[in-house]
């Protein structure tokens, strides 16, 4: 397999250590190999004909998986969390009011446990396989995956790779994903070990794998970081994140213009650029930014996306919330919506930690001076 040659030694370890236990779970910062690694079990598994449920919570995140699980899907199924209780509920989401939240947080749950005996999918499989475990593994939810098992959580072999630390949205107040219940408490690697699978081998991962040497300390700085890498791959381009401070959303939306015709200047593709945003998913700084460039009667025009199908595609620069962005990279990252009054904030560092840590080459902050 081509993607052997990537894995640094603490993932080489890794693998080697689901050879003696089949039962592990990798709780990790951001850009250590956590989705890489979770991609070559299902590969492996695969390869030994096991039946394997593979699920993650985010769905951009989940279009890229799916893609590479494909071809493998003899063996391999995979979900995004939310599209899985679907599954099992069999519910007709054109007779829902799916715009309700009381819909994703209570009724559908109700659905699952109704119809889960029926499923299809009940004790089918051998191997279970999380990526973004943070946001999926509370008591309620680990009840569900555990029933779809053969042997349950306590024999079955399982993949569980998660950032508890930083990137979970049990750890932001208010959450923009409808399926997120914030009354449900999350189950942490230590305690899904004492009280489900007391043999689970509780690794980490400590190498970026992912981001230069000045993202990566930007990363540690900005998120508060705790320990810090043990090391970076990459080699040091000494490029260092670009801070921008803007006064108004007017010139917040003139910086991001004067970014965007630098970046084509330096030969960037629009596609190579992702914008995310510190607060929703049609951001403050996007809504505007359009009829910006119409009142400046700018020359160059440029076509933005919110929609998850548009990412990556030609022409086309994505925008969305960093919430939405994880477990994904992008050559160009600009971060938008920060509130220099909030940076201190817990949520405000999580939030950045997660954002500046989706960049690979470029990285832009674009900071409101609540001094001007």
């Amino acid at each position: 397999i081509n993607e052997l040659k990537k894995y640094t030694e603490e993932q080489f370890e890794i693998l080697d250590n689901v050879s003696q236990n089949e039962r592990i779970i990798v709780n990790s910062p951001a850009g250590t190999g956590k989705t890489l690694l979770a991609i070559e079990m299902a590969r492996r598994s695969f390869m030994n004909k096991e039946k394997t449920l593979f699920i993650c919570f985010n769905n951009l995140l989940g279009k890229r998986i799916r893609n590479e699980m494909e071809p493998l899907s003899e063996y391999i199924t995979f979900f995004t969390f939310s599209q899985l209780l679907i599954e099992i509920s069999k519910v007709d989401l054109t007779k829902i009011d799916t715009s309700k939240t009381s819909f994703w947080r209570d009724e559908l749950k109700v659905l699952v446990y109704k119809h889960i005996d029926k499923s299809k999918y009940k004790r089918y499989f051998d191997h279970l396989i999380i990526d973004e475990a943070q946001d999926i593994t509370t008591s309620d939810n680990l009840l569900i995956l555990s029933s779809l098992l053969k042997n349950d959580l306590t024999k079955s072999k399982l993949s569980i790779f998660g950032d508890y630390e930083w990137q979970s949205v049990y750890n932001f107040t208010n959450s923009q994903f409808d399926y997120f219940d914030p009354s449900e408490e999350l189950i942490y690697p230590n305690k899904i070990k004492d009280e489900y699978c007391n043999d689970l081998s509780l690794l980490n991962l400590r190498v970026n794998c992912r981001n230069s040497v000045g993202i990566s300390n930007q990363a540690q700085i900005f998120g508060g970081m705790n320990p810090p890498y043990k090391k970076v791959l990459r080699p040091d381009d000494n490029t260092n994140p670009i801070i921008k401070k803007y006064k108004d959303l007017v010139n917040q939306y003139e910086q991001i213009f004067n970014i965007l015709n630098l970046l084509k200047k330096q030969n960037y593709k629009d596609e190579d650029i992702v914008i995310l945003s510190l607060s929703s998913k049609k951001s403050a700084a996007m809504s505007g930014l359009i009829d910006y460039m119409n009142q400046i009667n700018a020359k160059i025009k440029y076509q933005f996306s919110y929609e998850n199908n548009d990412f990556g595609k030609k022409g086309m620069i994505f925008s969305t919330s960093i919430r939405s962005f994880k477990g994904l990279e992008s050559p160009v990252v600009i971060i938008t919506d920060i509130e220099q009054d909030k940076m201190n904030e817990e949520e405000t560092k999580s939030l950045l930690y997660t954002g500046i840590t989706r960049c690979v080459e470029k990285l832009y902050l674009l900071i409101r001076d609540n001094n001007a």
